[in-house]
C-alpha cells in the first residue's frame, strides 16, 4: 500500500488542501488542479474544462446537486477516468461539470477520491495524505 502527500496549495493568502488532476477522456488528458472536499458528495469540475476534453455540457446526464448555501446547483455529469499524478490509482467515476459553480476550485467529492483513498488532511502541517485502500 502506498501513502502520497501533497502540501496545500496558497490562493488569494490561504492556503487549501488542492490537489493536481487529469482528466482523460479517448486517451486524450486535461491537467488541472482540484479541491479535495469532505463535505462534497459530489465531484464538479468548471464548464471549461469539459470543452477541453470535447464534451458539450448539457450532453452530459443532468443532475441537481444541493449546494453548501442551500441552492441547487444544475449540472451534467459524464463517466470519465480520473487520476492523480504521482499516484497509482485510475478513478473512473462521474465528473459532474456545471456552469454555474459558485467557487474558484473544481470540486474533487466523496465519490471520487474517497472511494478509492482514505484521505488524511494534516492541517497543522498543511498536508493532505491519500493512503491506497487495501
Amino acid at each position: 500500500m502506498g501513502s502520497y502527500e501533497f502540501r496545500y496549495l496558497e490562493y488569494n493568502k490561504q492556503l487549501y488542501p488542492v490537489v493536481p488532476v487529469s482528466l482523460t477522456r479517448l486517451g486524450h488528458p486535461v491537467d488541472t488542479n482540484a479541491l479535495i472536499d469532505s463535505g462534497s458528495s459530489t465531484t464538479v469540475f468548471k464548464p471549461e474544462f469539459a470543452a477541453l476534453l470535447g464534451l458539450h455540457v448539457e450532453r452530459g446526464r443532468k443532475i441537481s446537486i444541493l449546494g453548501i448555501d442551500g441552492e441547487p446547483l444544475n449540472a451534467h455529469a459524464f463517466s470519465l477516468a480520473l487520476t492523480i499524478p504521482g499516484t497509482k490509482e485510475e478513478m473512473s467515476c462521474d465528473v459532474c461539470f456545471s456552469r454555474n459553480l459558485r467557487c474558484s476550485f473544481n470540486i474533487l467529492g466523496r465519490d471520487s477520491i474517497f472511494r478509492y483513498y482514505d484521505v488524511l488532511f494534516k492541517e497543522k502541517e498543511k498536508l493532505v495524505v491519500l493512503h491506497d485502500r487495501a
